[in-house]
């Protein structure tokens, strides 16, 4: 008789939190329904989902950088003429400072759960920065 295998820690957290990250996928509709089309709905369900949170992640990080940038708008605010301004300029700047936060976190989060792109990423980096060093040397 076998010793009983243990248990990897991934089975035990999926065990405990199979409530919230299920095995299977069970897609229920009244009627009859083709099975890829129940997929495809659901598919784009989620993508509608993701997209959702997407923006209002971005609103959110323009609310608090926003937030963060007040009290400077706050203080250079005695000048006349300079305070609706400066606080037009910070808005444009937290917009376009969440924009570069969220779309450093979304590639960082996608090749963290796309692992095998990354190879493929660092060896085209790697192949372009010899071929400019090679190419600098012949100069």
């Amino acid at each position: 008789e076998e010793p009983p295998a243990e248990e990897s820690r991934c089975d035990c957290i999926l065990r405990l939190f199979g409530f919230v990250f299920p095995r299977s996928v069970l897609l229920v509709k009244e009627g009859k329904h083709d099975k890829e089309a129940l997929f495809d709905r659901a598919v784009k369900g989620v993508h509608r989902k993701l997209w959702a949170l997407r923006v209002a992640s971005y609103v959110l990080l323009v609310v608090g950088l926003a937030l963060v940038f007040g009290p400077i708008a706050e203080l250079l605010s005695f000048l006349p003429f300079v305070d609706a301004l400066l606080r037009n300029v910070f808005l444009i700047v937290a917009m376009a400072l969440a924009a570069v936060l969220q779309a450093t976190v979304l590639a960082v989060s996608w090749v963290y759960h796309h692992p095998e792109v990354l190879g493929g990423v660092l060896a085209g980096c790697g192949s372009l920065f010899c071929l400019k060093s090679a190419v600098r040397s012949e100069c």
